[in-house]
Parts: C-alpha cells; sequence; structure tokens
C-alpha cells in the first residue's frame, strides 16, 4: 500500500475501490461505512480495504473476492441495524435472546445483544463476555473500545444465534 493510501481515510479507501473498479457512483457506501465503523475493529477494515484495493488485481477472482467482501459489508451492516434498543429484550431469559455479533481476541469473545442509542458521545452495547476463557458475564459492552482494538476481530461469518446455541456459553444457560 503506497503512503498516499495509509493516508485515505476508511470511507475514502472504500469509495476509491468502487468507483475504481466498477466505473460508477459509489452509492452504497454512505449506508454501510459509518455503521462498520461503529462495529468493526479499525485495524480489521483497514485489512479488507487493503486487500479490496489493489491496482494490479483486475481478474475475475478478485472481483469474486470483492464483492464477496461487498455482501460481508451489507449483511453486517444490517445485523448491526437489527440488534435490539438497550432494555427491550430484557423481559426475555438470557438463554432465548440473540447474539448478533460476535468479537474476539486471545481466548476472550464479546457477544452483542442490544445496542444503547441513549448515550450520544459513546458507542455502548449490551452483551455477554467471556474474558481469557472464563465465567461469560453479562454487562455493558464499549464498542469504541472493542474496535480501537489491534487485538480483537469482529467474527464476520458468525449469524445471529440464541445464547443456548452457542457452545462457548452453555455456563451462563445453566444459572
Amino acid at each position: 500500500m503506497s503512503e498516499a493510501q495509509e493516508n485515505l481515510s476508511n470511507l475514502q479507501m472504500v469509495e476509491l475501490t468502487i468507483a475504481h473498479y466498477f466505473k460508477q457512483q459509489p452509492l452504497m457506501i454512505p449506508q454501510l461505512v459509518p455503521s462498520l465503523k461503529m462495529v468493526m475493529p479499525t485495524l480489521q477494515l483497514r485489512s479488507i480495504m487493503s486487500i479490496i484495493y489493489d491496482p494490479d488485481a483486475e481478474n475475475e477472482d478478485f472481483r469474486a473476492t470483492m464483492l464477496s467482501y461487498i455482501d460481508t459489508f451489507k449483511r453486517l451492516n444490517a445485523t448491526y441495524q437489527a440488534l435490539p434498543e438497550y432494555g427491550t429484550t430484557a423481559n426475555i431469559p438470557i438463554p432465548e435472546r440473540i447474539a448478533y455479533l460476535h468479537y474476539f481476541a486471545g481466548g476472550s469473545d464479546w457477544w452483542l445483544l442490544e445496542k444503547d442509542t441513549e448515550e450520544q458521545d459513546q458507542n455502548l452495547a449490551f452483551g455477554v463476555i467471556a474474558l481469557h476463557q472464563q465465567y461469560p458475564e453479562t454487562g455493558s459492552i464499549s464498542l469504541d473500545e472493542l474496535v480501537a482494538s489491534p487485538y480483537v476481530s469482529l467474527d464476520e461469518h458468525f449469524q445471529p444465534k440464541t445464547i443456548k446455541d452457542i457452545r462457548e456459553l452453555s455456563d451462563l444457560c445453566n444459572q
């Protein structure tokens, strides 16, 4: 990646990529990137953008990979938007609640159950946390801290599922 590319913001890099390869206005980008920047760790997003923005790769495999990432971005954006508001699932037993997004880093895991849109200056969520493979607990999660960490990754392949269907959280279901 050139020095000029490293100075581009995530949004600029995505817009440039779409415009370069598809020769069209990047209409979907304003809807996708703001949400992705809120939930996808910055280093992970930049890594994906550097894969997508490779001016030397103009073959069909590359285009398929790029389209796959765009589909992933759309799905992650839709999943984030589907997160219930904070407190709206409080009457549902924990094992029956749905985990929408999953983060992981070095034996620690975070599953998001709700988003807190009340706090304007903070990006918070409510979820299940299992630090260093210890007993999982429910509590507040700072998305700002998760996405800023160079060690945390968003599980791009995770599909929303109930807590009882997540093997690592079986202890939480046996309370």
